[in-house]
């Protein structure tokens, strides 16, 4: 039995009993320290209290859980990171762009995605809302969480199927079930991964369309069955007195505290009360005058930026309308005192009182348009209103959900504008970026630092020194290249005959080539001079036996040196009764091409019986068109 105690986000100590109820019972304590350790932490100063469990209170027991543990230092980190979880074993991955810890693979799935079309890595089907399904510590992430590590990724931003499969994340082309959790569809095609972000009563998912043709967020019926991927929930940041989560921007992948800085609650509405928090003057410490509740108010001005004055709100009518006066007069002194580490710092550690345009971006671009999207926007802003500066007023909260006007949402930026300062607000159905009186009483949300979680990538491996460039062929009118198998050291056209560009999807038609019957594609004159048709086994040792990329599917197949498109074929079984022209089959999602081997061809396909992708060489009627690739002889 055992507690894990936080110290700093990056120190935490556990102590417990082993799972033995005898009276040879032996305790441990455990010491973990994540390194490199976060901002404004040191590894030092650490003491043992001279008395037992001298700040306590009381916990419920049946909450805590057994743990395996050793009595050896253990080190975990890097790849080797594991979870079994209901017969699964996953691994960790790091996002290289928001350090976030993923699991390795969708949840259910028995490996790691070998290619977009690998059934083994689709994992299971749930319904909207499960967040009970993910192994302790972790979550169905936000729209914001996945977002960061998708579509507005920086190292992989993910447009489609083909960088859904290279990313960090390996997503495969999993499709979704119905409301009954059996009819498939899109599998092969599209991703649907779920968020626990809900709007409008319906689930916010992330659909990944084929190739490179997009992928965004939808809302649908939370009763579909889609895939899941889970991501490590953060360690909430206990500030002040108070705990605070941390919540994504789906638009700009930045990280912002879950509430307003002194508020005990996410708001559940625009009026909640216990989601306004504090009411700062610009560049002000957090001293007492931001509390909303039983605030003295004074006229007299501070002469320093941590007046002595008990707490109390300053108020004037005189210009500049300023708090403080003889210092700080172009603000730059407070700008830099509301950063992260200042020395008027209201954030916590690795946070900081947001600039004009971050406010801009995650507010006015990311969509919010009036009070009401303010408070169903990601960052739940309740509209709480302002403290007025005048004298007269002595210091009365106005437009406040709850209180004296309409609701309206006023949040400080740490920029300065002149003898002013910039924030922004939300008064009913308009929002503006503008600049006030540094004297009033604004609300404050904090934003992550960026570059406060440091995580580097490792450098890649230095690249070989190229070998000269193969001379390119001309041939019937097409410029081909040479490109060397990284199996054989054979050379193979760039591309399929008659095609007129090298595939940049699997479903790229530019790539596919022509339609070639085996009389035809055996015949001499269908590739340049030095080059013919290849042998089953020369194809083989490319595709389906290959050690470097080996084809089972079309994400293999196209990621392959030969960038093979699924051209499909031409079935001169079943011509058009309309135009008497044979039809295509299979086009943007079967691999057809001859051998020079008795009439095979490597069929790449969906098995409709098994149920998952083949790729293989089957026995194939001469007089279908298939694609043709050329080998040197």
């Amino acid at each position: 039995l055992g507690v894990d105690i936080e110290i700093t986000p990056s120190v935490s100590f556990e102590l417990g009993q082993e799972n033995n109820n005898t009276m040879d019972a032996t305790s441990y304590g455990k010491l973990t320290v994540k390194l490199p350790l976060g901002n404004k932490q040191k590894f030092t100063n650490f003491a043992i209290a001279s008395k037992a469990f001298k700040d306590s209170r009381k916990m419920d027991l049946g909450a805590l859980a057994w743990v395996e543990r050793n009595n050896k230092i253990m080190i975990e980190g890097g790849d080797g990171n594991t979870i079994s979880f209901k017969g699964l074993t996953y691994k960790l991955v790091t996002s290289p762009d928001t350090g976030r810890v993923w699991l390795d693979r969708n949840l259910g799935a028995t490996q790691v995605a070998t290619s977009s079309f690998d059934s083994a890595a689709y994992g299971d089907y749930y319904e909207f809302g499960r967040d009970d399904i993910c192994p302790a510590g972790f979550s169905v992430p936000t729209e914001g969480e996945l977002a960061a590590d998708t579509i507005i990724a920086t190292t992989t931003k993910i447009d489609g199927s083909i960088n859904a499969f290279s990313s960090f994340l390996k997503i495969p082309v999993a499709g979704h079930q119905g409301k009954d959790g059996k009819t498939s569809t899109s599998v092969g095609f599209n991703a649907f991964l779920w968020t626990k972000t809900a709007a409008n009563a319906q689930g916010r998912q992330l659909t990944i369309n084929p190739s490179i043709n997009g992928a965004d967020f939808q809302s649908v019926d939370q009763a579909l069955h889609l895939s899941v991927r889970c991501i490590k929930t953060r360690t909430p940041i206990v500030f002040n007195g108070l705990t605070y989560e941390m919540v994504t921007s789906p638009k700009t992948g930045r990280v912002w505290l879950d509430r307003n800085l002194g508020a005990t609650q996410v708001a559940t509405s625009s009026n909640d009360t216990d989601a306004y928090g504090d009411l700062y003057q610009w560049g002000r410490a957090k001293d007492g005058h931001e509390s909303i509740v039983g605030t003295a108010t004074t006229i007299a001005i501070a002469t320093n930026l941590n007046p002595v004055n008990n707490g109390a709100f300053i108020l004037t009518n005189a210009q500049p309308n300023d708090w403080v006066a003889g210092v700080d007069n172009d603000g730059a002194l407070r700008t830099v005192a509301w950063a992260d580490g200042g020395v008027n710092d209201i954030c916590p550690a690795g946070f900081s009182v947001p600039t004009k345009a971050e406010l801009k971006e995650d507010i006015i671009d990311a969509g919010i348009t009036s009070v009401a999207t303010a408070f169903s926007s990601p960052l739940k802003l309740p509209a709480a209103g302002y403290r007025n500066r005048a004298t007269s007023d002595n210091g009365t909260i106005h437009d406040s959900g709850s209180g004296i006007g309409s609701g309206s949402v006023f949040l400080w930026s740490r920029s300065v504008d002149g003898s002013q300062a910039s924030y922004l607000s939300v008064i009913n159905s308009i929002v503006n970026s503008n600049n006030q009186d540094r004297t009033y009483g604004f609300s404050v949300r904090c934003i992550k630092t960026q570059g406060s979680t440091v995580f580097v990538p490792p450098p890649p491996p230095p690249s070989p020194s190229p070998s000269p460039p193969l001379s390119p062929i001309s041939f019937k009118g097409l410029t081909y290249e040479q490109v060397v198998s990284p199996n054989t050291d054979r050379v193979w056209l760039d591309r399929n005959i008659g095609a007129t560009q090298v595939a940049t999807s699997h479903n790229d038609s530019a790539a596919y080539g022509g339609y070639l019957n085996y009389e035809i594609a055996t015949d001499n004159s269908t590739c340049p001079m030095g080059f013919g048709l290849p042998t089953k086994a020369e194809l083989a040792a490319e595709t389906t036996e290959a050690e470097v990329t080996k084809v089972v599917d079309l994400g293999t197949a196209f990621n392959s040196f030969l960038r093979i498109p699924a051209a499909g074929f031409l079935n001169i079984n079943s011509p058009n009764p309309a135009t008497g022209k044979h039809n295509h089959f299979g086009v943007g999602s079967q691999v057809a091409m001859w051998t020079g081997t008795d009439g095979y061809a490597l069929s790449v396909q969906w098995d409709v019986i098994k149920r998952s992708w083949s790729g293989e060489f089957k026995s194939s009627v001469l007089g279908h068109g298939f694609s043709v690739r050329c080998v040197k002889d």
